[in-house]
C-alpha cells in the first residue's frame, strides 16, 4: 500500500513536471514566434515608412506624381521583402493624388491619399497618409520690411462683394474673417492712425508698432522666416502663343480691350485706360499705365510697373506682378479697388487702395513693401483663379453682302454663342474649340457648320444655310480664326504646363511655391 502511493506520487509529479517543462517551452516557442513576427512587422513597417518618403519626395518635385514607388528588398533580407506605393486601379489600397486635378468626395482637390504597403517574411504592414497642400495663409507677405503709414487694415472676406461694406461699419463684421501678415526682413512696423490687423504679426525680426495699432492675433517677432512665392516669369511668356498680339514699345493709346495672349518686347506706356478681357500682357520690360484699369486678366512685366493715380475699378480678378519695383497709387480720398494678386520682385509701394485678394513682395530681403491708407482683405480671389484665353488679334466676325435670292443687303457672320453652363448664353472662346484637337489628325477643322450664325441687318439670327451663305468650314476658319488649329496644338502641347493649358491660365499663389513649402502630412495611421 505504502509503495503503490509512493509510485503514485512518483508518477503524478513527473506528469507534473513535464507539463510544466512543456508549459515552458511552449511559451519559448510563443515567445519566440512573438519575437519573430514583431521584429518582421518592425522590418515591414520600415519598408512601407521608405516607400511613403520616397513618394512624398516624388510628389514635392512633381505634384502631378503618379507612379509607382517599389523599395526592393536589402541584403540578407527575405525575397519578398518590399516597400509598395500604387497608383493603379483595381487595387483596394491604391493611392490617390489630387494636388492637380478636381477633387471628390473622398480625396478633395489639393489632397493626397497615399496607401504604403511593406512586407517583410511572414509580415505585412500598410501606412496610410493623407497629405494636403493648404493656402498661402499670409494675405501680406514680404521678403524684405514692412511698413505703414495712415490708415491700414487686414482682415479676409469670402465674397469680394463685401469689400464694398465700409471697414469702419459694424456690418462687415460679420463677415470678416483673421488676416495675417509676414515679414522676412528686419522689421515689420506698423504707424498711423486707426491701425488694425485681424490676424497674426509674424516677422523675422522685430515687429514695431505704432500708438494706434490694434492687433488682434498674435505677435510674433524673431521668428524663422517663412516661404516666400517666388515669381518665375519664364512661365509666364506669351511668346510663340498662337492668336498673340504683338504690342510696339513706346506710348500706346487703345480704345479695344486687350483679349487672349499679348506680348511687348520692350517698355511700355500706356497713356489712357487699360482694359483686359481674358488676357495676359507680357511686358519685356517697364509697364505705366496713366489711366483706369479694369478686366480680367494678368500684366507681367520683367521691370518696373507704375500704375499712377490709377481709377481701378471693381475689377472681376487682375494680377500685377513686376519683376522690378511696384507702384500702385489710387486716388486719395476714393479708396481704388482692385481684386486679385499684387506681386512685386522690386520694392512694392502701395497708397489709396484696397486689394481684395493678396499682396506679395517677393524680392531679396533688403526690397520694402510700404502702405499708406491701405486695406487688404484676403481673399481666394488674389490666391487662385483661372479664366479662359480671349481671341487675342483674331477676328471672330466679319460682314457678308447677301445675294438678292436670300434679300440682299449686308449681314455679319460671326461665331455663334455657346452655352454658359447657367441656361444663358456666352462668347465663344478658343478653349470652347481645343479640346476637339486630335493628334493623330492635326489637319482636321475644329469648327463645324453649327459653330457659326449670321446676323441679319433686323437684328435675327439665322444658319448659314437659311442665309445662303455658301462659304466652306476652311474659308470660314481662315477668314475668321485661322490659327485655331495653331491653338489647339498649342494647348495640347502645354496641358501638361501648370500654368497653361486647354487655352485656360491658373494662376494660383501656391504655384509659385515649392510643393515642400507648403506640403503637409495631416493624418497618418499604421494597419
Amino acid at each position: 500500500m505504502k509503495r503503490g502511493f509512493s509510485l503514485a506520487s512518483v508518477l503524478m509529479l513527473a506528469a507534473l513536471a513535464f507539463a510544466t517543462v512543456s508549459a515552458v517551452v511552449f511559451c519559448i516557442l510563443k515567445l519566440q514566434r512573438y519575437e519573430t513576427h514583431s521584429r518582421q512587422r518592425r522590418q515591414a513597417e520600415i519598408y512601407a515608412q521608405n516607400a511613403l518618403e520616397e513618394t512624398i519626395a516624388q510628389l514635392v518635385e512633381n505634384p502631378k506624381f503618379r507612379s509607382n514607388v517599389t523599395v526592393a528588398n536589402s541584403p540578407g533580407h527575405p525575397e519578398n521583402a518590399q516597400g509598395l506605393v500604387t497608383f493603379d486601379q483595381g487595387q483596394a489600397w491604391k493611392s490617390v493624388n489630387h494636388f492637380e486635378e478636381a477633387g471628390d468626395e473622398d480625396v478633395p482637390e489639393k489632397t493626397a491619399h497615399l496607401w504604403a504597403l511593406g512586407r517583410f517574411g511572414g509580415a505585412e504592414v500598410k501606412i496610410e497618409a493623407a497629405l494636403a497642400m493648404p493656402a498661402f495663409p499670409f494675405a501680406v507677405a514680404s521678403s524684405g520690411p514692412i511698413r505703414t503709414s495712415g490708415a491700414f487694415f487686414a482682415g479676409t472676406i469670402d465674397n469680394p462683394d463685401h469689400a464694398d461694406v465700409p471697414i469702419d461699419s459694424p456690418d462687415i463684421l460679420k463677415y470678416l474673417k483673421q488676416a495675417s501678415l509676414l515679414s522676412n526682413g528686419d522689421s515689420l512696423a506698423l504707424s498711423g492712425n486707426p491701425v488694425h490687423v485681424t490676424g497674426d504679426l509674424v516677422c523675422a525680426g522685430l515687429v514695431d508698432l505704432g500708438s494706434g495699432v490694434k492687433v488682434d492675433g498674435q505677435i510674433r517677432s524673431h521668428a524663422s522666416k517663412k516661404p516666400i512665392p517666388d515669381l518665375d516669369f519664364a512661365k509666364f511668356d506669351t511668346a510663340g502663343k498662337p492668336l498673340l498680339l504683338q504690342l510696339a514699345p513706346g506710348s500706346l493709346r487703345r480704345n479695344e480691350p486687350i483679349k487672349g495672349y499679348a506680348r511687348c518686347d520692350g517698355d511700355l506706356v500706356v497713356e489712357g485706360d487699360l482694359a483686359l478681357e481674358e488676357a495676359i500682357l507680357y511686358v519685356d520690360g517697364s509697364l505705366t499705365v496713366r489711366g483706369r484699369l479694369s478686366g480680367k486678366g494678368a500684366l507681367f512685366a520683367t521691370g518696373k510697373v507704375v500704375l499712377e493715380t490709377t481709377a481701378l475699378g471693381a475689377l472681376d480678378q487682375l494680377a500685377l506682378i513686376s519683376g522690378g519695383d511696384m507702384t500702385v497709387l489710387g486716388r486719395p480720398g476714393q479708396r481704388s479697388k482692385l481684386v486679385g494678386l499684387l506681386a512685386s520682385k522690386g520694392n512694392l509701394r502701395l497708397s489709396d487702395l484696397t486689394v481684395v485678394g493678396a499682396v506679395v513682395c517677393a524680392g531679396s530681403e533688403d526690397r520694402e513693401l510700404s502702405m499708406d491708407n491701405v486695406n487688404v482683405l484676403g481673399n481666394g480671389a488674389g490666391l487662385q483663379f483661372e479664366f479662359a484665353m480671349g481671341w487675342g488679334s483674331a477676328r471672330t466676325s466679319y460682314p457678308v453682302t447677301l445675294s438678292v435670292r436670300y434679300g440682299g443687303g449686308t449681314a455679319t457672320v460671326r461665331l455663334a454663342k455657346v452655352d454658359d453652363g447657367h441656361g444663358g448664353k456666352r462668347e465663344a472662346l478658343p478653349a470652347d474649340f481645343v479640346g476637339r484637337y486630335d493628334a493623330a489628325h492635326p489637319e482636321a477643322a475644329l469648327l463645324t457648320e453649327s459653330d457659326f450664325e449670321v446676323v441679319l441687318e433686323d437684328g435675327s439670327i439665322q444658319t448659314l444655310a437659311a442665309a445662303g451663305i455658301s462659304l466652306t468650314l476652311d474659308e470660314l476658319q481662315a477668314q475668321l480664326v485661322g490659327n485655331l488649329n495653331a491653338a489647339a496644338v498649342n494647348a495640347a502641347s502645354t496641358s501638361g504646363n501648370a500654368y497653361f493649358g486647354q487655352g485656360k491660365l491658373s494662376l494660383d499663389l501656391n504655384k509659385f511655391l515649392r510643393v515642400g513649402d507648403t506640403l503637409q502630412v495631416v493624418y497618418r495611421r499604421i494597419h
